[in-house]
């Protein structure tokens, strides 16, 4: 953990997590590696303040600022690889990282989270995409990942 980074209570723990081949996320999400050969990560996050050491930074535009403005700040604090598109890796050709570029970021962000950490979705309880089909509320599954994962919900009572 950088030590300008906050404790959080919410967040899973990186140590119980394997680490993911980058070539097999890329894949994955049909984009093309570049930098260095070889690397993992584990965990990813979106927010370079979050990072805590292996994660996969993702760099999606936004309404006024690119996240790959922020990439150099993600690699610092030990982001492993980033995912972006073509005008984010252009804004970091000096940071030294491993990059996945895809064309649309937004687009396959989920399934490259979901493979940095360990496919929680492929052990929800609720049956991965049932939530989707039978229209379940998502902290059925928010709750299912946490206690997978073993952090504390971030609600107390019940769920309806």
């Amino acid at each position: 953990m950088s030590e300008d980074t906050d404790f959080d209570a919410f967040a899973p723990d990186l140590q119980r997590l394997e680490w993911v081949d980058i070539a097999t996320v890329a894949q994955a999400v049909g984009g093309t590696c570049y930098g260095a050969s070889g690397g993992e990560v584990r965990g990813a996050v979106i927010d370079n303040r979050r990072v805590r050491g292996g994660e996969l930074f993702i760099c999606m535009p936004g309404a006024h600022v690119h996240g790959a403005k922020f990439a150099a700040d993600a690699v610092r604090r030990g982001a492993a690889a980033v995912l972006t598109d073509a005008v984010g890796y252009g804004m970091i050709s000096g940071v030294e990282v491993r990059a996945i570029v895809v064309p649309d970021v937004a687009s396959v962000a989920g399934k490259a989270a979901d493979l940095a950490w360990g496919s929680p979705r492929s052990s929800c309880r609720c049956g991965g995409d049932r939530h989707e089909r039978e229209k379940l509320p998502r902290p059925i599954c928010y709750a299912t990942f946490c206690i997978a994962w073993g952090t504390a919900l971030p609600w107390s009572g019940r769920l309806k």
